[in-house]
């Protein structure tokens, strides 16, 4: 009531004097003044309580602001991460394409390798000696076809050469000796060796076999790669690879094992060609 100004002062100050004696104002003083104390603190109190309020509102307020901070920097986080996740999968997909395109064209050069052979097989009517000389071939070239497609047109060849042959019953003293054959090309070479289980530059995969077609790399503008070769004290090779320093009368003889490159070290060779691409 205090707060009133001086109407409220007036209203008390009549009260007391309305006091039919001293002991009644007393009383009368003395509730007013509990009233007053009373009002005084409960406006401490609502004070207390507002800046209470305004405190606990500003701390509202900041953790509102930070988790808005932080919403935004999860956001901007997770933008990111997207937009690497599409350049990831962008870069997997132009692999696997790669990859696709790589597998593709090595199956190309695979086939061309072995077309000459299936022509034979499939043809009307080969001869005993060609038969035989496309079975030597075609599981000379087996080791190092990679594609699996290819490799079945190269067995099921096999097979029907082979059926073909116990049906002529010839037994004629065929041979694949190319020694005794007239060559396409000789040539005296500096040869290296080199070892390793990566691919070549025909897409085929390098191989050493005494008893079969081992590989070997070439100065291409010398010796068309898919040729094939006859190197005495190596054996039966193709032209299937190529090198940095394989330039001119340079031959690179792919081996199994270092210790067998340095074996070989660099020496002259002989390279009879004995047949040129899409020829055997």
């Amino acid at each position: 009531m205090y707060k009133n100004g001086s109407t409220a002062n007036i209203t008390v100050l009549l009260s007391l004097l309305e006091s039919n004696s001293f002991s009644e104002m007393s009383d009368r003083l003395y509730a007013y003044q509990s009233i007053i104390k009373m009002d005084k603190k409960l406006i401490e109190d609502n004070k207390t309580k507002m800046s209470e309020l305004e405190k606990s509102s500003e701390s509202i307020k900041h953790k509102q602001e930070n988790l808005q901070a932080i919403n935004e920097d999860i956001n901007k986080k997770l933008s990111l991460t997207n937009e690497k996740k599409s350049e990831v999968d962008k870069k997997r997909a132009d692999l696997l394409n790669e990859k696709e395109k790589i597998a593709n064209k090595i199956k190309e050069n695979e086939e061309k390798l072995i077309s000459h052979q299936l022509s034979v097989v499939y043809s009307d009517n080969p001869t005993y000696s060609q038969l035989n000389d496309a079975i030597v071939n075609l599981k000379g070239l087996l080791p190092q076809i990679s594609t699996a497609s290819v490799k079945s047109k190269i067995n099921s060849a096999i097979s029907e050469a082979q059926y073909k042959l116990s049906l002529m019953n010839n037994n004629s003293n065929s041979s694949n000796d190319d020694n005794n054959t007239s060559y396409k090309a000789t040539y005296e070479m500096e040869a290296t060796a080199y070892y390793g289980h990566g691919i070549t530059a025909m897409g085929t995969k390098p191989v050493r076999d005494p008893n079969g077609l081992s590989t070997v790399a070439v100065d291409k503008t010398v010796i068309p790669l898919g040729s094939k070769l006859y190197i005495p004290g190596y054996g039966y090779a193709i032209a299937a690879d190529t090198g940095g320093a394989i330039k001119q009368m340079k031959i690179d003889l792919f081996m199994n094992t270092r210790e067998e490159c340095y074996a070989f070290g660099r020496r002259k060779v002989t390279v009879h060609v004995i047949a040129y691409p899409g020829e055997w």
